[in-house]
């Protein structure tokens, strides 16, 4: 069952949610950038673009979510939190320190 909830993340929350989609992100434009360039004949070059890529496109995101914050942070304030949907589980604190 969804399940609508208003909320507001952290900022840590935020650049680790920031990082993953910008890591995603740098997967798919790595991948793209490999194979629609003349990269794919440089083994070297190949290996440079699928590594880095991810990881520069993830700092980019965390950067994003550092600079946008106090306006993220402004804006759930006002609008009393950031609607979000989907499945949702509450976890107890003695759960998260057993995942440590």
């Amino acid at each position: 069952m969804l399940k609508t909830y208003r909320m507001e993340l952290s900022l840590g929350s935020l650049c680790s949610l920031s990082f993953i989609v910008g890591f995603g992100s740098g997967l798919f434009w790595g991948l793209l950038g490999v194979f629609t360039s003349k990269a794919v004949a440089n083994p070297a070059a190949w290996l440079v673009v699928m590594f880095f890529t991810p990881f520069l496109s993830g700092i980019g995101g965390v950067m994003s979510a550092l600079i946008a914050y106090p306006f993220y942070n402004w804006y759930c304030n006002r609008v009393k939190g950031q609607v979000v949907t989907g499945k949702f589980l509450e976890v107890e604190d003695s759960e998260l320190d057993n995942m440590e």
